[in-house]
């Protein structure tokens, strides 16, 4: 058994010493960290090599190539902040931010989020940003992951005010290393964050800029239908994404798509039942025509929609329909 051991404990070192690196690397404190680690409130600090961070979707390589030519560090860190602004109490959360670093003397885009930065290091590819050569600052939402209130669980403090106030003190915090210009932005939720803190602190900001910001009044919001069956392009191009909807929805072309979802996931190791590939399909499926009419130009991706005088091999192999 020894003999035998000690064969496989040497193919197993070899074979782990030729395993990709997952996390990135922490490099040296650059200038601009010693003078961020030296603000109160900042704890934490963690430099990665900007080389070693990638986009989430491998299909946007061309993405990671700008933003390395953009960009020479991807800093994170913890930001205290009182669970209650403005009153002294001693309770403190530990807001998580992230920073893409490209110069002082640069403007800056701050990308607020309404919900958790992800738990691993990824590239936020913000177009903004990369048009204006700017810094991109973003900050988790108070209450998602590590940015949490411990023993509140009733998330007494989890508001737009409180919120908006976690923006201006991170803000006012970090102005002085960012002395130039600011912009406020996000997209859906953090769009609606981006306008909460614009009400909130209308002068902060040069400017703020919201994308498909849903600020809805109730559970059933009437104008989102309304917007998608009456005013949304034309008629033509209305009648044609709900036709190749109902196509893609009908029993037999939804089992093939889940059928897909199912093997994809199995085969990552993240097996899921038929049922569930067929929810998550199904989802992506309504979801993807909102997001289309919400956020792009209709001449860009309308003519990509397959109907039934086109064929539907890009439900059946599109990658984004299984994510």
């Amino acid at each position: 058994m020894k003999r035998l051991f000690i064969p496989l404990f040497l193919i197993a070192i070899v074979a782990l010493s030729g395993c990709k690196k997952v996390e990135p690397e922490v490099v040296e404190d650059s200038p601009f960290v010693k003078r961020l680690k030296q603000i109160n409130g900042v704890s934490n600090v963690k430099s990665y090599k900007f080389d070693d961070i990638k986009y989430t979707d491998k299909d946007y390589e061309e993405w990671n190539t700008k933003m390395r030519q953009t960009y020479s560090e991807f800093i994170e860190f913890d930001y205290a902040q009182p669970v209650q602004h403005g009153v002294q109490n001693g309770k403190w959360l530990y807001q998580r931010v992230r920073i893409m670093y490209r110069d002082t003397l640069a403007n800056t885009v701050f990308d607020t989020q309404g919900y958790n930065l992800s738990p691993k290091m990824q590239i936020v590819y913000n177009s903004l940003a990369v048009e204006l050569k700017a810094n991109i600052l973003t900050c988790e939402h108070r209450y998602f992951l590590q940015s949490t209130v411990e023993g509140d669980n009733n998330w007494t403090y989890f508001n737009a005010k409180e919120a908006a106030g976690d923006h201006h003190d991170l803000v006012a915090a970090l102005k002085p290393l960012f002395k130039k210009k600011w912009v406020a932005t996000g997209l859906s939720k953090s769009g609606i964050t981006t306008g909460l803190y614009a009400y909130y602190y209308p002068n902060e900001m040069n400017c703020y800029v919201p994308f498909c910001a849903p600020f809805l009044q109730g559970r059933y919001e009437e104008s989102m239908g309304k917007f998608l069956t009456q005013q949304v392009g034309t008629k033509e191009q209305r009648d044609t994404t709900l036709t190749s909807q109902k196509f893609a929805l009908q029993k037999d072309t939804l089992d093939k798509m889940a059928k897909i979802c199912f093997d994809k996931e199995k085969a990552k190791g993240t097996p899921v039942s038929m049922d569930v590939a067929k929810q998550r399909v199904t989802c992506k499926i309504v979801e993807f025509f909102f997001k289309k009419w919400s956020s792009e130009s209709t001449d860009r991706w309308l003519y990509d929609v397959p109907y039934p005088s086109k064929g539907y091999e890009e439900y059946l192999t599109a990658d984004s329909l299984y994510k």
